[in-house]
């Protein structure tokens, strides 16, 4: 604690238990003969300890910045530092964190790594490296038909009234030949084999040219739409996050009839992102 002189404190609002941890702090600190700097929620916790600074001052003069809230207390905290070389000690004092789930391509490689999938979710279905289309684990099934089964799985093991977070990488269907070649479902190989489609206005070369390379080397669409009607079916709280990297396929099986670009909808009050890399 020698290069400690002064810590800077910011708080979470109306936590029940906040005022006892926060004297106990301050008189932790003090004992040590290290100075304080408080925000106004801190300071209303301990009427007559220090006086309140606001947040966008309070790292004036300080060696350390301790954080006791949620998530949201803490992006305040990062806040409060930002530009300074200056620590941040985090005290969690939220509720529970959300419910995890990973499902699909772990994108650390096949390399070592420091810390495995299962160490970091509540309920672990990745792979590492690019998997297969028609792993042998899975029988017949087509991978992406794996996943939404897994991701069925996973909203059946949310417990009641907690939020959750899943996250979904789909096997991409790329361009290309080898391992970045797309093997469809079988029911779905020959399911355009009769109907010619049309060319679209934009689709010639130049078009194709005026993409970013990215763009050019990516052809992604993929599919969710069956694990958002699981969730239309079954209660798993009133809040929950759905991340994919990439757009489902489901959409299209779920509505054969549907025109346009799919789309994943939304169940209540659960959110579901999309992300396309």
């Amino acid at each position: 604690m020698d290069s400690i002189r002064t810590v800077g404190i910011l708080a979470k609002p109306d936590v029940a238990h906040a005022a006892g941890l926060l004297a106990s702090l301050l008189d932790w600190l003090g004992q040590r003969g290290v100075d304080f700097r408080l925000d106004p929620v801190a300071a209303a916790y301990v009427p007559g300890r220090a006086p309140a600074i606001p947040r966008d001052r309070l790292a004036e003069g300080c060696q350390l910045v301790i954080v006791l809230g949620g998530d949201g207390t803490l992006l305040a905290g990062a806040r409060v530092i930002a530009g300074r070389d200056i620590p941040l000690f985090a005290v969690n004092l939220g509720g529970l964190p959300p419910f995890s789930g990973f499902i699909g391509k772990y994108g650390v490689g096949d390399g070592k790594r420091d810390i495995e999938g299962h160490e970091v979710f509540d309920r672990w279905y990745g792979f590492y490296g690019q998997g297969e289309y028609f792993p042998p684990e899975h029988g017949s099934k087509h991978l992406s038909q794996v996943m939404v089964e897994q991701a069925c799985d996973f909203l059946e093991h949310v417990p009641l009234g907690r939020p959750w977070c899943l996250s979904i990488s789909f096997k991409a269907p790329h361009s290309g030949k080898g391992y970045l070649g797309y093997d469809a479902e079988l029911d779905l190989q020959h399911r355009y084999a009769e109907v010619e489609i049309p060319m679209p206005p934009t689709g010639r070369q130049e078009y194709f040219e005026a993409l970013s390379e990215f763009l050019r080397r990516s052809n992604a669409h993929l599919l969710l739409a069956r694990a958002v009607q699981h969730v239309r079916e079954i209660s798993v709280g009133d809040e929950g996050l759905l991340p994919t990297n990439h757009w489902g396929r489901s959409c299209e099986r779920s509505n054969p009839s549907a025109t346009g670009p799919p789309r994943t909808g939304r169940a209540n009050r659960h959110h579901f992102l999309e992300r396309q890399w």
